[in-house]
């Protein structure tokens, strides 16, 4: 596999093979750390240097099928699609699996900086958000829609 790294205007600057062959199919950045994600996977490959060499750390004990990360308030939030599981990280080294509170395909997430959340949404329409509090505790939670019309 291979990660290209392309500036603003679209150039290729580097290219990194990587020695796990995975289908990778996200990434985020915090500003200092890039994270990337593969599905069927246990480990993320995490760069503190721009993308020149990468480190796989473990994200997970077993394998999921890892769909979507994002970066909001200080925090990583990987989410699996197929087995109803997240992983989250202060420092992208340290990972802690939790277990969703809806089974279903999980395929989006964003973080909201309205509401200082992580919102995911499944294929059949069920929404958790993941609350983080001062304490450092992190749980998905089930959002009740209201009125919701498509």
């Amino acid at each position: 596999n291979t990660f290209k790294i392309i500036d603003s205007d679209l150039n290729i600057v580097n290219k990194i093979v990587t020695t796990a062959a995975k289908k990778w199919v996200d990434m985020i950045s915090d500003g200092n750390l890039i994270i990337a994600i593969a599905d069927n996977y246990t480990h993320a490959l995490v760069s503190s240097d721009s993308g020149e060499t990468w480190v796989e750390r473990q994200i997970s004990s077993t394998i999921h099928d890892w769909s979507k990360i994002m970066f909001g308030n200080g925090i990583f939030v990987a989410i699996s699609e197929n087995d109803n599981y997240s992983s989250y990280s202060y420092d992208g080294v340290t990972w802690t699996e939790k277990l969703m509170n809806e089974t279903d395909i999980w395929n989006a997430l964003i973080f909201s900086n309205k509401v200082n959340n992580f919102i995911s949404i499944s294929v059949s329409g069920e929404i958790e958000t993941y609350e983080h509090s001062c304490q450092g505790v992190y749980k998905p939670k089930e959002l009740e829609l209201i009125n919701f019309q498509v």
